[in-house]
């Protein structure tokens, strides 16, 4: 059996700025089993050669999303 190390996804995002400005950018979410409490996040804005990077532990990204979809 195969065992599956890494897991990733690539989906669309906006930063909310403020009311009234957001920003487009893609974010590429990964998950790796020598890390299994964190969750990289990688923006990339969509008019910059540039990106970002976050590590993010899987508990606050699972809050987070369960408070914005209530």
């Amino acid at each position: 059996m195969k065992s599956v190390r890494t897991v990733a996804h690539e989906l669309p995002a906006r930063l909310v700025v403020s009311h009234d400005l957001s920003v487009s950018m893609r974010v590429a979410l990964q998950y790796e089993a020598d890390d299994p409490y964190a969750v990289r996040a990688t923006f990339y804005p969509l008019d910059r050669s540039w990106t970002v990077e976050w590590f993010l532990s899987r508990d606050m990204l699972a809050q987070a999303l369960l408070e914005h979809t209530c």
